[in-house]
């Protein structure tokens, strides 16, 4: 019951109303993963895989300290945690514990399924943009605080209620203002439906149905594409600030985040992505974080990770942003001042959107209502 993990109570035959943090002990064995599944028989399980110590449900926080999960937020009555421990030997282990969930919301049959008919507006011819495939990412150096300008301001008051461009497609997307709006559903392989609706490249929204696995599904955004994607050289430029706006359910597995392509779009052949998470709802990078800069009053976790042929940057930022205001150049500055990117490199591509894994297998809203990037 404490995020320190002191104390311990076995999870098996508890009675849960708040927080509770859980976790698996590994001891002394040799783990590589622990797939933890909460309600696997039920129509939404919530999975959460780990892959490093500690082996905790909710996740871990930078300190250490496990993430809790919320025995209120639960219906009430009784539920299931299974662990499968995969030992780096090759052997398995599955440990299941019920518990009781009290003091949260009272069973309820499953809500009837909605339908939203699209407006019957004919949507503008565009080509197709490249799909921009999002990365795992994991660590950095540790470095000194830095400050930047990332100012946080009330989100602007738009409501996009007569959408003129709408796309189921899987690689569906709109050009508006010198940007494109993006249904990048890049692994629809292992996602569900979703259905992009857009009054302007800065007024639009997702409504989007994932299963309750882990794994990126989408990432539907706004981006700009620079000298037709062939990129510009980050000298050349002054400054390089941005805008945003934008917002998910509180449900599922979920991040909303900047994707900023340099050195080329796409994994691979030398080029680095960085990601700024505005807006983390359980997701969590592979690796680990090597620092904790600021910019402009704002604390992130840098996680850094190169495998030899994708090179990601991702800051996480430590609360929620839900729109504000972001001098891009100066984190690229600071990024190539660790060593996490070449010096010089090209700027490609700028989008904004949100990386979905799951929406618990129910149609959830994810709204975007600011976007701008200036160049100098």
């Amino acid at each position: 019951m404490q995020p320190d993990r002191s104390s311990p109570a076995a999870l098996d035959g508890a009675s849960l109303s708040g927080q509770a943090y859980i976790f698996v002990n590994p001891g002394r064995a040799a783990i590589n993963q622990v797939t933890f599944t909460l309600d696997p028989d039920s129509n939404s399980p919530r999975e959460h895989i780990e892959l490093d110590v500690p082996y905790d449900f909710a996740g871990t926080n930078s300190d250490g300290t496990a993430m809790p999960m919320d025995a209120s937020a639960l219906v009430n009555g009784s539920h299931m945690m299974t662990a499968v421990i995969k030992f780096s030997d090759g052997r398995e282990r599955v440990l299941s514990g019920m518990f009781n969930a009290a003091g949260g919301t009272a069973p309820s049959p499953p809500p009837s399924p909605t339908t939203t008919t699209a407006p019957t507006t004919t949507p503008p011819t565009t080509t197709a943009a490249p799909t921009t495939t999002p990365r795992p990412t994991t660590t950095t150096q540790t470095s000194t605080p830095t400050s930047t300008t990332t100012t946080t301001t009330a989100p602007p008051t738009r409501t996009c209620t007569n959408p003129v461009f709408v796309t189921s497609d899987t690689n569906g997307g709109w050009s508006d203002g010198g940007y494109y709006v993006h249904n990048n559903m890049w692994n629809y392989q292992e996602g569900g439906p979703e259905t992009l609706y857009a009054c302007a490249y800065n007024n639009w929204y997702v409504d989007s149905t994932q299963p309750s696995t882990t794994s990126v599904k989408v990432y539907p955004n706004v981006h700009l594409d620079i000298n037709n994607l062939n990129g510009t050289p980050l000298s050349n430029y002054r400054t390089i600030t941005s805008t945003f706006a934008g917002s998910g359910p509180r449900t599922g597995i979920y991040n909303v985040a900047y994707d900023i392509w340099l050195n080329g779009v796409g994994s691979g052949g030398g080029s680095t992505e960085l990601m700024i998470w505005t807006e983390n709802f359980n997701q969590r990078p592979l690796g680990s974080v090597k620092a904790s800069p600021t910019f402009d009053g704002m604390t992130y976790d840098a996680w850094y990770y190169n495998d030899g042929t994708a090179n990601v940057i991702s800051l996480v930022a430590k609360s929620t942003m839900p729109s504000g205001s972001m001098n891009l150049k100066a984190i690229f500055d600071w990024a190539i001042g660790q060593g996490m990117m070449p010096a010089n490199p090209t700027v490609n591509q700028i989008d904004f959107g949100v990386e979905i894994c799951s929406t618990n297998n129910t149609k959830q809203r994810f709204t975007f209502t600011d976007f701008s990037v200036t160049m100098s």
